[in-house]
């Protein structure tokens, strides 16, 4: 394994998880239709949040490798991406698409 020959492989394999996960929260935050917050943070921030991303997918290809590296960055960034709506939802912070104001209770109008 290449992060042998660094030193402290655990700690820059932390820090790259770290990088990359921190980074895709930041980028999902700032992104206008995220619903885990009532409003979106600053396109700054989610200009931060790529930067992130690029320094852990940066660390990933210094310690395993290009393609190895690439891989695990885009694997972790998909399951932040995919596990932050769910856990929105989950807290109750997604409105549900079948609940309209004007109903209560039921999901189709009766006609």
């Amino acid at each position: 394994m290449a992060g042998k020959a660094h030193g402290e492989p655990g700690l820059l394999m932390l820090l790259a998880s770290l990088s990359c996960g921190i980074g895709a929260g930041l980028i999902y935050f700032a992104h206008p239709n995220q619903t885990a917050r009532t409003r979106p943070l600053t396109p700054a921030v989610g200009g931060l949040g790529g930067l992130f991303c690029l320094v852990g997918l940066g660390l990933w290809i210094a310690e395993h490798g290009a393609l190895v590296g690439l891989t695990i960055a885009l694997t972790l960034w998909m399951l932040v991406f995919t596990l932050l709506p769910y856990l929105a939802a989950w807290l109750g912070k997604h409105p549900s698409p079948l609940r309209r104001p004007g109903q209560r209770g039921h999901s189709r109008p009766h006609g």
